[in-house]
């Protein structure tokens, strides 16, 4: 299996189930987000230079599956797979809870972002008591992928690109 397959066809498959398997499973736009789960592991085994050219890849791949605007994730995951590869250079390797942590964030961060664009395109209340609703629900669904897939990137990393 060569590094081209991981780093590409792998993210590619998230994304598919991503956007297709579990938007039929789970109802509206709360679902679990695995480009962003693949993302902040790949970033914390890789550093910040492999992290952020992965997150352009899978911000680019979320951009074209996604019906909100055309490069937010881009910029959004490319900054958080550079942030996330700059925390593996400043935290020690054995910390367990760390990609826990990070999804959350992330997950966060990526619903700030969402909410900021709803509010300038269209104000509403409503918008913002949905965001507070929904936010609730994608931090534990994050949550729940995010141990087995950042064990995945982790057999990945150790396996093929070591």
């Amino acid at each position: 299996m060569s590094n081209v397959m991981i780093r590409g066809v792998i993210p590619l498959i998230l994304c598919f189930l991503q956007q297709n398997f579990f938007t039929s499973l789970f109802q509206g736009f709360i679902h679990p987000e695995l480009l962003l789960c693949w993302l902040l592991g790949w970033g914390l085994l890789a550093g910040p230079r492999e992290g952020f050219l992965m997150g352009l890849y899978c911000g680019f791949l979320a951009d074209l599956s996604s019906p909100v605007f055309f490069g937010f994730y881009f910029l959004f995951c490319g900054c958080i797979g550079w942030f996330s590869g700059q925390v593996r250079e400043q935290v020690n390797q054995g910390a367990f809870m760390l990609p826990l942590m990070f999804v959350l964030c992330g997950t966060v961060a990526l619903q700030v972002g969402f909410l900021i664009i709803a509010l300038f395109t269209q104000f509403s209340l409503i918008i913002l008591g949905a965001w507070f609703l929904g936010l609730v629900e994608q931090v534990v669904w994050n949550g729940a992928f995010m141990l087995p897939i950042f064990g995945f990137a982790t057999y990945i990393w150790h396996r093929f690109c070591e």
